[in-house]
């Protein structure tokens, strides 16, 4: 079983910092993670010292932070270990699989004409209504 080997409050921070550039509310993060926004609250404040793992890989992958290397897994992106290494913890199996950085998508987003904008709004919307819905 893998360790986490950074302190939990870098992790808040980093995680904190991710959701101030981002412009996340709690409440976005909520529809994100489906972490109601007041554990959220809780667990980035400090105010409570349990942080569960599950809800860490849940912020790390809304907010498009690699979960392996905040967790000091992976010194960075570029480590050797494979990016969809899987993980257990408490009885559960993660696989940890790198996503495109949030911001990066969001800055190419921004930098679209109006027009395309609206069409990458219907392509979005097209490959949401066509992917499978997770098991409740």
């Amino acid at each position: 079983m893998k360790e986490i080997n950074n302190s939990i409050q870098n992790i808040r921070e980093r995680i904190l910092q991710a959701k101030e550039e981002l412009n996340y509310s709690y409440s976005g993060l909520e529809k994100s993670t489906g972490i109601s926004s007041s554990s959220l609250q809780r667990y980035l404040t400090g105010e409570t010292e349990k942080f569960p793992i599950e809800a860490i890989i849940s912020l790390c992958n809304a907010l498009g932070i690699n979960a392996a290397v905040l967790l000091g897994w992976k010194k960075n992106e570029w480590d050797d270990t494979p990016a969809d290494e899987e993980i257990t913890l408490s009885g559960h199996t993660y696989v940890h699989v790198r996503y495109p950085d949030t911001k990066e998508v969001i800055d190419r987003f921004n930098q679209l004409t109006p027009e395309n904008r609206v069409r990458f709004d219907a392509y979005l919307e097209g490959l949401l209504a066509g992917q499978e819905k997770p098991d409740a």
